[in-house]
């Protein structure tokens, strides 16, 4: 006999009882470097600007888009710290999370028994200052599902390995 009893969402466990694993405090080193260049390039290109259209533009427009810039600037700049804050992850026995996010919000769960690929890659500054990111590839998908960064490059390998065995694992039963 089927039975299909009813499930309340205040009988489900809550997501805030989850323990988490922050980033590598290096990461946001990187990310901090990562931003002054984008917003360095910006800014150069904004007031370099001002420079070859001289005569064509008053100068108070000049002041306004300086303005702006260093606005977004500082604004990015300070969503990159705190969103740095909010990104952690955690490993659970059937799944793996991840939270991030200052405005939105996101948490990302992802089962074990969907995981075809995980792989662990570093650019040029996540080496410099020894940090991988743990890329999790799952069916019908051509880009990674979820992608952890700031690990420590040997902590990515063993959760990677941990990921792969649990699903070779859940494959056997």
């Amino acid at each position: 006999m089927l039975f299909n009893n009813q499930i309340y969402p205040t009988e489900l466990p809550s997501i805030s009882d989850i323990e988490y694993h922050s980033l590598q405090k290096e990461y946001l080193t990187v990310l901090m470097i990562s931003q002054s260049i984008l917003w360095a390039i910006i800014l150069i290109v904004s007031f370099g600007s001002s420079f070859i259209y001289d005569e064509e533009v008053p100068s108070w427009t000049e002041y306004v888009v300086y303005g702006v810039s260093l606005l977004l600037a500082t604004f990015s700049i300070t969503m990159t710290y705190f969103g740095f804050k909010r990104q952690k992850y955690a490993l659970r026995q059937l799944d793996i999370v991840y939270s991030s996010g200052v405005l939105w919000r996101s948490n990302k769960v992802v089962p074990f028994n969907r995981i075809q690929h995980a792989e662990v890659s570093q650019g040029p500054l996540d080496r410099l200052f020894n940090l991988g990111r743990l890329k999790i590839y799952t069916a019908g998908g051509s880009s990674s599902d979820l992608a952890i960064p700031g690990l420590n490059p040997e902590e990515a390998e063993r959760i990677k390995f941990f990921i792969l065995n649990r699903t070779v694992s859940d494959e056997e039963e």
